[in-house]
């Protein structure tokens, strides 16, 4: 008996199912009432009032080159602001090199912790391999050089208002190629002679958002699958 009306329950479940969905316009999609996410408790003063700001615009379309090297500068100017005085703040010393042939930025910290006295990090900014070229793409870099108490590699990739896919990979996998390389070799222009004990140095690669793709399309570049 109990078996019987669970299957006439099920059978009136189906069939309204169908009902409905026949007389569903195809184009109707489902409302979901908008609600106001709140801003966790357990976090400071500070960030608290980042997670509470409106959102930066970003759908954003620019219609030519002109228009995204506009963007471009326009979201880089804050940070060639604030970068010098994060630096200062957190003892971190900027140098740019060439690596491979292509542009990097050094970033040395005060004091190196003892784990990482032969370690170097290679750094792949975000930006969707579009924004934040040049020194402004250093601000993650800096951040894990003064916290992280590394040294790391910044890569100034090339981005593509000026250099369209795949120069960008081209450029991350020639510091990657040339990093490894180098950091085989103890006293190169970047990385102080070490002790006897240390015969090597280890290195890895550090991306940010956008840069983690760019971190595997490199590894895979190098193992010869692209």
């Amino acid at each position: 008996m109990v078996l019987h009306r669970i299957a006439v329950v099920s059978a009136f479940a189906v069939s309204a199912t169908a009902v409905l969905a026949q007389t569903a316009s195809p184009q109707q999609g489902r409302e979901i009432p908008a609600y106001t996410l709140p801003v966790p408790e357990d976090i400071s003063p500070q960030m608290r009032a980042l997670v509470a700001a409106p959102p930066a615009p970003w759908d954003i379309h620019p219609k030519s080159i002109a228009e995204w090297k506009e963007l471009v500068a326009k979201v880089a100017a804050p940070a060639k602001t604030l970068l010098p005085a994060m630096r200062e703040k957190l003892g971190v010393k900027l140098e740019q090199a060439t690596i491979g042939g292509v542009n990097v930025f050094v970033l040395t910290p005060q004091t190196i912790a003892p784990e990482n006295q032969n370690r170097v990090f290679i750094h792949f900014h975000g930006g969707a391999y579009v924004i934040n070229p040049g020194e402004p793409g250093t601000r993650e870099g800096t951040l894990m050089a003064g916290f992280g108490h590394a040294k790391v590699i910044s890569v100034d990739y090339r981005t593509s208002s000026d250099a369209p896919y795949p120069a960008a990979l081209d450029d991350c996998v020639a510091v990657y190629a040339n990093s490894s390389k180098r950091c085989r070799r103890r006293g190169s222009r970047w990385l102080e002679p070490r002790p006897a004990a240390h015969s090597r140095w280890r290195w890895c690669c550090a991306p940010d958002r956008k840069g983690c793709r760019c971190r595997r399309q490199v590894r895979q570049a190098r193992a010869g699958r692209t």
